[in-house]
């Protein structure tokens, strides 16, 4: 039992390793989803931090071409059209192999000088125009432009050449903008050198000064800010001007939004590190110790000690002081009260057992009664006729004679008992089914009663829905069988009784009905009733036999597939019922 506890042991070990091992796999996909989204979270911020350098990486990374052939996500395709921005892949010889939202007056080839302006100024013509050369992922190597027209660049331009001066802006000026920018939803800013505030328009002077890295992260990751910057220097009066315009609420809270979902990602992410680690040491500690306590009942009810479930110790680890289950066993709770239940269940065993054995014990002695009674009165019958010392008449000697065979059948119907019990026990019982008439059968049996004075002024009838009702079975166990449930019902009942045998065919099975309203039996008998060597708890009276004629009853109903019910009342009366599956010839 030792060793079976360790492989016991060794299995809750693999268990729980293989757990952990897949709690660890689980835990790896999830980081790798985050980082995942994390990579999408973050590409998306780069592109909305620096709008179009972070579109051309991004169409870059996700482009694959093979075969002079281009491929990428179509989301791309709606994005450009709706920020009126157009895309262009060029190839080693200055041909547009593939465009999306070209206007028609761009080029579809570039020469060298094109490429070189394109280069240095970022401007073609009036778009602004950003690149992005490789000739490391591809077989060959590809220029991607982006290009759009900035038309706040130029319009702020105008502003510059139409209203600068070393003097602040004149009133006309000032009104004049302070319209357009209320239309606009912006305000403009004139720093100087210093990066002070020379002069606001649309909104009122905060007195902020920029520092010059405050100005050049406005220009070049404008996503990170509230307000979209356009920026233009003054040359001639050494000063900046830079228009700002208020952002669409939806990409100032998406963008908002992303940072959070980022920062829970994380937050979230060690959270469930911290959980998995401590979810592994709560699991091995709640399902080790109880199933440790469980091995130790199974190894007691391995040396059949079923009296006690736990042991003391036991029992103050698992229960309050109150009796109550403690907590960290109250998931084990049903199957506590499942080894109560099975503990129990095998004490009732050990003395069911105890019960046979004193059963058997009184069988053995009433066996020995019964045989030797009869063998009393022909061992003297005997001893007299061997004597030779009385004169027999022809009467007398008929009367011992007739004394003789009685007592002989006697015992000989009993020693054919044991040797039935034995061929039903050990399913030896010889059957030759066929097709028989249980009417018939009835019909016979209860006549052979009736005729038997001996039995007492009873009225015996029977039943039938039909007939003729056929079962598959063999003629002469279905009469012994029938013998023993009618003769159990005179022989344990007052004289006078009314015995009613009832036959019909209900739901494609056969049922038998032997009903009397006789004095019933009282729940124990009933549970017992077809119990080897039970002969009942009317103990006052003197019955004869050895109660093995239910249980052989029961058996031969058993050998033809079919099922024996009781019900009964005290005082009311018994119904036995025989259940056989019909006949058929189909």
């Amino acid at each position: 039992m030792k060793l079976k506890s360790k492989s016991i042991k060794r299995r809750f070990a693999f268990q729980f390793t293989f757990q952990y091992i897949t709690l660890v796999l689980f835990i790896f996909v999830v980081l790798v989803i985050f980082l995942l989204i994390f990579y999408r979270f973050m590409a998306l911020s780069e592109i909305r931090s620096n709008y179009p350098i972070g579109v051309l990486d991004s169409i870059h990374t996700e482009t694959s071409i093979a075969d002079g052939k281009v491929e990428f996500s179509t989301d791309w395709h709606r994005e450009l059209a709706k920020k009126n921005m157009w895309l262009q892949i060029v190839n080693l010889d200055g041909e547009v192999m593939y465009a999306i939202n070209t206007p028609s007056h761009v080029n579809d080839k570039y020469t060298i000088n094109d490429l070189v302006q394109i280069e240095e100024a970022n401007q073609y013509e009036t778009y602004k125009v950003y690149y992005k050369y490789d000739a490391t992922f591809f077989d060959d190597p590809y220029l991607f432009l982006l290009g759009y027209e900035d038309k706040n660049l130029e319009l702020l331009e105008s502003w510059v050449n139409q209203f600068s001066s070393n003097e602040a802006l004149a009133k006309e000026a000032k009104f004049h903008l302070d319209k357009v920018l209320a239309e606009m939803d912006g305000y403009l800013q004139i720093l100087n050198n210093d990066g002070e505030i020379v002069q606001s328009i649309g909104q009122k002077d905060d007195a902020q000064t920029y520092k010059p890295l405050d100005v050049l992260g406005r220009k070049l990751q404008p996503g990170n800010y509230e307000t979209d910057a356009v920026i233009y220097h003054d040359n001639k009066w050494d000063t900046t001007w830079m228009l700002h315009l208020n952002k669409n609420d939806d990409e100032v809270i998406q963008l908002i939004f992303i940072k959070k979902a980022i920062l829970t990602l994380v937050i979230m992410g060690g959270v469930l590190l911290f959980l998995a680690i401590a979810l592994t040491g709560w699991h091995a500690f709640r399902y080790g110790q109880p199933l440790h306590i469980f091995i130790s009942w199974l190894e007691r009810m391995g040396h059949d000690e079923y009296t006690q479930v736990f042991t003391d110790k036991e029992r103050q680890k698992i229960f309050n002081k109150k009796g109550k289950v403690r907590y960290r066993y109250r998931l084990y709770q049903e199957v506590i009260q499942a080894f109560y239940d099975v503990t129990e269940k095998l004490s009732e065993s050990v003395r069911e057992r105890k019960r046979l054995e004193k059963v058997r014990e009184e069988w053995m002695t009433g066996i020995s009664h019964d045989l030797r009674t009869p063998l009393s009165t022909i061992q003297g019958y005997g001893h007299i006729l061997e004597s030779g010392e009385y004169e027999w008449s022809s009467n007398e000697l008929q009367e011992v004679g007739a004394m003789v065979r009685e007592k002989g059948d006697y015992m000989l119907n009993l020693i054919q008992d044991f040797s039935l019990v034995f061929q039903l026990k050990n399913d030896t019982l010889p059957l030759t089914l066929e097709p028989i008439n249980i009417v018939e059968i009835i019909e016979h049996t209860l006549k052979k009663f009736s005729k038997d004075v001996t039995l007492g002024q009873n009225t015996i009838n029977g039943k039938y829905s039909q007939p003729n009702i056929e079962i598959l079975g063999d003629r002469k166990w279905l009469l012994r069988m029938l013998d023993n449930l009618i003769y159990n019902s005179i022989k344990h009942n007052p004289p006078g009784i009314s015995i009613v045998v009832k036959v019909e065919n209900k739901l494609n099975q056969t049922f038998v009905q032997i009903i009397d309203n006789g004095q019933g039996m009282d729940e124990e008998t009933k549970q017992n009733l077809f119990e080897r060597y039970y002969r009942g708890t009317n103990t006052d009276e003197q019955i004869e036999g050895v109660g093995l004629g239910m249980s052989i009853a029961k058996e031969i109903v058993n050998s033809h597939h079919g099922d024996i019910k009781v019900e009964s009342t005290v005082e009311v009366g018994t119904k036995i019922t025989l259940i056989f599956p019909i006949y058929s010839t189909e």
